[in-house]
């Protein structure tokens, strides 16, 4: 039993480390959390998430105001393709 378990162990391990080194690059959306610094035109918005402040437009009609948090879909892990994807309630 003890053998098994290292055994497994090991393949977790192993299984981690290769998401860790390839999970940056595969080509998936992700979502992450943002609030809108300002309201440009179009359709447009100033967004701050994390240290950064990107102008993104949004995916629907819908209206935001400044200091609104909201969900920015991130298309593809690709960092220059991002759209506000909706509110984000606290």
């Amino acid at each position: 039993m003890d053998k098994n378990k290292r055994s497994i162990d090991v393949m977790i391990d192993t299984i981690i480390n290769a998401l860790k080194l390839y999970s940056p690059t595969l080509p998936f959306d992700k979502t992450v959390q943002g609030r809108i610094t300002e309201v440009l035109t179009d359709n447009f918005y100033n967004v701050q998430i994390n240290d950064g402040v990107f102008t993104i437009p949004s995916l629907s009609d819908m209206t935001y105001m400044v200091n609104e948090n909201v969900w920015v879909t991130i298309i593809q892990n690709d960092n220059k393709n991002k759209v506000i994807s909706g509110r984000r309630k606290k």
